[in-house]
């Protein structure tokens, strides 16, 4: 079985994605899969995670919410509407 590593993939078509979300969420989400990819990486992540809570998840969910926090230290802005 050969895995293909998770790829973040910008398609103009799905930038209805972001429409009416807050720019803090969005890149939440952008770090919560960039979390995804580093644990693919290190060979933790073989399969698909399920869309709520396991180990691989709820750290995903908390990394992206540290880094989100860290960035915001210096950018509190990024709260702004």
């Amino acid at each position: 079985m050969v895995l293909k590593p998770p790829q973040i993939t910008i398609i103009p078509k799905k930038t209805r994605y972001g429409k009416n979300r807050a720019l803090v969420d969005i890149m939440r989400s952008v770090a919560h899969e960039l979390v995804h990819h580093k644990q693919f990486e290190q060979g933790r992540l073989e399969v698909r995670p399920p869309d709520i809570g396991g180990e691989i998840e709820n750290e995903a969910n908390a990394k992206a919410g540290q880094y989100i926090k860290m960035f915001s230290k210096e950018n509190p802005d990024i709260y702004e509407d």
